[in-house]
C-alpha cells in the first residue's frame, strides 16, 4: 500500500458546549462510532480515504472532551454510564487502523479509570451494547440468542447466509473490540453465566461471507478458547460450534484474505483440540488427522494449488500440526514428502516464490526430525529434491543454502548411513555437486 503522509486535523472543539456526561455520550455514540469503510484493507487510498483520515484525527479531540468529563465525575455517575463509556471508548483503545497513539492513550485512561469490571457490568455491556447489533443476524444464522446454541431449521440451516441489510454489527467495525474486551475481562466464575451472550456474536463473525469478518471472529474464538474452562467448552457444545465454523474457513479459497484466514483457522483449530481433548487420546488424534488429511492435504494442497500464498500459509502452520501429532503423522508421509519436495525442486518456469521454497524446506526439517523412524525410505527423494533446488538457484542463494544445510544435518543425524549413501551416489551421477556435498562443505559442516 502506498505511503501516505497524514496531517492532523483535530478540528476545533473549543466552541462545543460541554453539558452533562449523559449529553456528551449521546453525541459521541455516533461521532466516535468507527466508520464501516475501515474494514477495507486499502481504506487510506480508497474513495473514502480523506474522510476516514479526518475522522481518525478528529477522534482524538472527542476523546479528550470525554476524558475531561470523566475526571470530574463521581464514581456513581461513572457506573451509571458504564456501558456507554465502554462501548464508545474500547474500540479506540486497541491497535486497529482507525486509532492513533494519542487516541489510544486517552482511551486507555478512560477505561482504566472505571476500575475492574464486575460480572454484572460485563453482562450489561453484552446485553445493552452488543446484543442489539446481532439480533437480526441471529434469525438468519439460526442462533438462539437466549442459549447461545444453534437451532436446526431444515436440512440447509447451517449454510444459510444472512443479508447484509440485517447485519447491524457490520456498520461498526469496532464492535469486535468491545466483544474482545468482554472476553478478556471475564474471571473464571463468570464463564458459566455469560458464555451464552458471547457465542451468538462470535459465530456471526465466524460464519460471515466476508473473509475479513471471519478472521475477526476467529481472533475472538481463540481468546474464548484460551480463557474458557475446558469442561464448559465440551459440556455446552461450544467446541462443536467452533469446530464446524473453523472447518468452513479452512476450505475457503480464491479470496485475497484466504491465506490469513487459513492460518488463523488452523491455529484456532489446534488450540481447540488441545483444550478439549485428552493427550494421546483417540478423539485428539482423530481430529488432528482430519485437520492434516482433510483440511490441508485433501483440501488446500488439492484445490488451492494455484494460490502460492495459500500454500505458503499451510506450510507456515504445518510444523504446529506435526508437533501436535508427533510421530503419528508418518501415516501421511507419502503425501507430505512429495508435496514439499515438489515445491523446492519445481522448475524456474513455475515461478515458485523464494519464500514458499524456504517455507517448504523448514517443513522438511520438521518432517525429518519428528518422522525419523520412517524417514529413511524417503531420504533419497528428499536429497534429490534438495540437489535440484541447489542447481536451479545456481548454488548462490545464501538463505536457501542455510535451510538446505539444516535438512541435511537432520537427515545425517536420523539416518546417517542411508543419507551418506544417497549423497555419494548423487555425487557420482552429477560431478558438479561434489563440492556442494563434500564432507567439509558449508552445507554439511557443523
Amino acid at each position: 500500500m502506498p505511503t501516505i503522509e497524514v496531517l492532523d486535523d483535530e478540528g476545533n472543539d473549543q466552541d462545543l458546549q460541554q453539558g452533562t456526561l449523559n449529553d456528551l455520550l449521546e453525541t459521541l455514540r455516533s461521532t466516535l462510532k468507527v466508520p464501516k469503510h475501515f474494514d477495507d484493507e486499502d481504506w487510506a487510498v480508497g474513495e473514502h480515504g480523506a474522510t476516514l483520515i479526518a475522522w481518525r484525527n478528529a477522534s482524538n479531540g472527542h476523546l479528550k472532551r470525554l476524558w475531561d468529563h470523566v475526571q470530574k465525575c463521581d464514581n456513581f455517575e461513572l457506573q451509571e454510564h458504564f456501558v456507554s463509556i465502554i462501548g464508545t471508548t474500547v474500540p479506540l483503545a486497541g491497535s486497529s487502523a482507525w486509532t492513533k497513539p494519542d487516541s489510544r492513550s486517552i482511551a486507555h485512561n478512560i477505561v482504566n479509570s472505571l476500575g475492574e469490571p464486575t460480572q454484572s457490568q460485563i453482562r450489561a455491556v453484552l446485553l445493552e451494547w452488543v446484543r442489539p447489533a446481532f439480533e437480526a443476524t441471529a434469525s438468519h444464522t439460526h442462533i438462539n440468542m437466549a442459549t447461545g446454541s444453534r437451532s436446526q431449521r431444515g436440512p440447509n440451516a447451517p449454510v444459510v447466509y444472512q443479508d447484509d441489510d440485517d447485519n447491524v454489527w457490520k456498520e461498526n467495525p469496532g464492535m469486535a473490540d468491545v466483544i474482545l474486551w468482554c472476553i478478556s475481562s471475564l474471571k473464571i466464575q463468570d464463564w458459566e453465566v455469560l458464555w451464552p451472550l458471547l457465542i451468538p456474536p462470535i459465530l456471526a463473525y465466524m460464519d460471515d461471507w466476508q473473509a475479513i469478518h471471519r478472521i475477526q471472529g476467529i481472533a475472538l474464538a481463540r481468546k474464548l478458547i484460551e480463557g474458557a474452562p475446558p469442561e464448559l467448552l465440551k459440556r455446552s457444545g461450544i467446541d462443536q460450534l467452533m469446530r464446524l465454523s473453523l472447518e468452513t474457513s479452512l476450505l475457503r479459497y480464491g479470496d485475497p484474505q484466504s491465506p490469513t484466514l487459513f492460518k488463523h483457522a488452523m491455529l484456532a483449530s489446534l488450540e481447540l483440540v488441545d483444550k478439549t481433548t485428552k493427550k494421546d487420546g483417540l478423539e485428539r488424534h482423530t481430529r488432528l488427522f482430519a485437520l492434516l488429511g482433510d483440511s490441508m492435504i485433501g483440501g488446500t494442497w488439492s484445490f488451492g494449488y494455484r494460490e502460492p500464498l495459500l500454500i505458503q500459509a499451510s506450510y507456515d502452520v504445518l510444523p504446529n500440526l506435526l508437533d501436535a501429532l508427533g510421530v503419528a503423522f508418518v501415516r501421511y508421509l507419502k503425501a507430505i514428502v512429495p508435496q514439499l519436495v515438489h515445491t523446492i525442486s519445481s522448475p524456474p518456469e513455475m515461478k515458485v516464490p523464494p519464500t514458499l521454497r524456504e517455507a517448504a524446506l523448514r517443513c522438511l526439517t520438521k518432517v525429518v526430525d519428528i518422522g525419523a523412524s520412517r524417514i529413511s525410505y524417503w531420504s533419497g527423494e528428499i536429497i534429490s529434491g534438495i540437489a535440484k533446488a541447489l542447481v536451479q538457484s545456481g548454488n548462490a542463494d545464501a538463505s536457501l543454502r542455510q535451510l538446505v544445510g539444516a535438512v541435511l544435518h537432520v537427515l545425517l543425524d536420523k539416518c546417517p548411513d542411508t543419507t551418506k549413501n544417497h549423497l555419494e551416489a548423487l555425487k557420482e551421477l552429477d560431478p558438479t555437486l561434489r563440492a556442494a556435498f563434500a564432507v567439509d562443505s558449508p552445507l554439511l559442516s557443523k
